[in-house]
């Protein structure tokens, strides 16, 4: 349950992700933003960056209580001298939050990327081109997760339902099939079956040649 094998190769992930521990951080994700919209009122119609900031504690907490342990910290947190808990601020490049595992102290670069995008389910627009645009393609050029062989997309659904959400995200990403890199589009991840609305994409990062597998968690604000 652990991040193993690291490697510099192009076209070889920097390090593997083993599927039970992916799994464990969608949890805490899910659970997480669930617990945020039961005590946040309203959260739906809040914008993207203060509903991050409101559900940084619900990750925080979720995560203390987790085994395997896991630590979530918000972009522009980087490791200060190599152990745990010491971080410094003020780094670009990094998607919301980065889940960083007990094992992986002395390996700043170890890490799953989560990216938060408010979505819409009850129409393709501007939230749908924001996700790809501000989200998916942050991952393809390497602005995030620089080959690593995973990282989460979370679909924030302020209207309608997850499953419309995620039918327009789809549509949208085969339309830029090409320049997003999609090897595999979007198709339910049925290997994550406690998971009723994940989906997953996967696609070329174009400074590696390292394929990357995008998680799509898609979760109701209202």
């Amino acid at each position: 349950m652990e991040p193993s094998g690291e490697t510099d190769r192009i076209g070889t992930p920097f390090f593997e992700l083993r599927p039970g521990l992916l799994g464990h951080v969608l949890g805490i994700l899910e659970r997480a933003v669930q617990s945020m919209v039961l005590a946040t009122p309203g959260v739906a119609r809040m914008k993207e960056v203060p509903i991050n900031a409101r559900l940084r504690p619900y990750l925080v907490d979720e995560a203390s209580h987790s085994i395997p342990s896991v630590y979530v910290i918000p972009e522009g947190s980087v490791y200060s001298d190599g152990v745990g808990g010491q971080y410094s601020s003020a780094k670009t490049g990094e998607p919301d939050f980065l889940a960083i595992f007990t094992c992986s102290f002395q390996h700043p670069q170890r890490y799953l990327g989560i990216e938060c995008k408010k979505v819409s389910g009850l129409r393709a627009g501007n939230y749908t081109s924001y996700y790809i645009n501000a989200g998916v393609q942050r991952f393809v050029d390497c602005s995030y997760s620089r080959g690593h062989p995973c990282a989460v997309m979370a679909g924030y659904v302020f209207e309608g339902d997850p499953a419309s959400a995620a039918a327009f995200i789809c549509r949208a990403l085969a339309k830029k099939a090409t320049l997003l890199g999609v090897q595999d589009g979007l198709s339910r991840a049925h290997d994550f079956p406690d998971h009723q609305h994940l989906y997953c994409s996967t696609h070329s990062q174009r400074e590696t040649c390292v394929p990357i597998r995008l998680m799509h968690l898609f979760i109701s604000l209202n």
